[in-house]
């Protein structure tokens, strides 16, 4: 479960909650919307197994918050950091200053920010690596 959230229960007898409605992100990011995108597809996806009854309600609105967590974890972590206002760790201030002038690593943090690929893969070893 994503910490701290709002009721850590994404689904309520017939109500679900998407984007940021299911958890309390600050929205230094702007990730609110593309969460919500994200989470209404998934979601659909979900309710479409149960109502067709490939599985019960409860397991894939289980795995749907399940799922959910994992990938918003990730980004919801960088915002927190973030939205301290203090000064990023030594470590997050070289990777800054690296990418300065790299081309496909400035688009990479530009794709972070748009949550297209996850703070993992942006912030991944190979690339601190090379700070």
């Amino acid at each position: 479960m994503l910490r701290p959230m709002r009721q850590p229960v994404v689904h309520i007898r017939l109500w679900v909650l998407i984007g940021d409605a299911g958890y309390n992100k600050d929205p230094i990011t702007a990730q609110g919307i593309a969460d919500a995108f994200r989470d209404a597809d998934a979601c659909a996806a979900a309710l479409d197994d149960a109502l067709d009854h490939v599985r019960p309600f409860e397991a894939v609105m289980a795995d749907y918050q399940r799922i959910r967590d994992e990938h918003a974890l990730p980004m919801y972590e960088f915002t927190t950091q973030l939205a301290t206002l203090a000064p990023p760790p030594p470590e997050m201030q070289r990777l800054f200053g690296a990418i300065v002038g790299d081309r496909n690593a400035m688009d990479a943090f530009v794709q972070m920010n748009a949550g297209t690929i996850s703070p993992i893969e942006f912030f991944a070893t190979a690339r601190v690596e090379r700070t």
